[in-house]
């Protein structure tokens, strides 16, 4: 109502449902609850890419391309390095988690998604 772009997100939405309805029956029967997974994350991304696309081409508003890019780098990341370490070790679910933590640290870090800096404001504000 506010912006008057209801109905092409709403044509974004329809469509994301009927992509989700039809990869789960596609899908669904040979890899199950992965697949409803998967389908679903990829459904979910549809729509966002579709909102991003939106606000680009009808609104003034700046899309952060930058930090898109970065965000989708250390996502990249830290599923590459849980899965090489799921797939390379085999450590106590608690050790897996604490290690994935740390390297989650390291990416948000190595990506500039935040400064050394502003971790440490935040800690000293409490």
């Amino acid at each position: 109502t506010s912006t008057g772009h209801e109905k092409a997100v709403s044509w974004a939405v329809a469509a994301s449902l009927v992509l989700n309805m039809a990869l789960n029956l596609w899908l669904m029967p040979s890899y199950g609850a992965v697949a409803g997974a998967a389908n679903t994350l990829a459904c979910v991304c549809f729509v966002s890419l579709t909102y991003l696309w939106l606000a680009h081409k009808r609104t003034t508003v700046a899309i952060p391309w930058g930090l898109l890019a970065r965000l989708l780098l250390a996502l990249g990341l830290l599923c590459g390095s849980w899965w090489m370490l799921r797939w390379t070790t085999y450590l106590n679910w608690l050790v897996e988690t604490v290690l994935m933590a740390a390297v989650f640290g390291f990416i948000v870090l190595g990506t500039g998604l935040l400064r050394a800096q502003e971790i440490k404001e935040a800690l000293k504000r409490k």
